[in-house]
This record gives C-alpha cells, structure tokens and sequence, in this order.
C-alpha cells in the first residue's frame, strides 16, 4: 500500500520514481511497473570471501506514458 501511495503521487507529479532493492525485493518491484537500470555486486574484505555477496538493484517506474 505504502509503495502505491508513493507512485501515485510521483504519477501526479509525472516524476521518474527510483527506488534501491535487494534481489528478494526485485520481482515485487518488477511487478509494480519498475525497470531494473543497474545491478551493483557488493564486495567484501578479504577476510570474508567465505560469505555470499549480495547486490544493490537500481530501478525506476517510467513516468506515467513514458516509453518503458
């Protein structure tokens, strides 16, 4: 809902609305209008090259008749 109300008001003020998300968050924002424009690998210190790396996913909801 939160996430609605947010875009709603971008639309009104036809403005390019851009958000950060995790690779567990991208297919929700997927499916509320949101392009995915950059992906980020996250590095670590050497130290910890035994743990996963995550990501930063850079998105953007097109204004309202933009061209996606």
């Amino acid at each position: 809902m939160l996430l609605k109300y947010g875009c709603d008001i971008a639309d009104k003020l036809n403005a390019i609305t851009v958000i950060e998300s995790s690779g567990m968050g991208e297919p929700f924002y997927k499916k509320s209008g949101f392009l995915v424009k950059e992906t980020v690998k996250l590095q670590a210190r050497k130290k910890f090259d035994d743990r996963e790396r995550g990501s930063i996913i850079f998105m953007v909801k097109p204004r309202p008749g933009e061209d996606r």
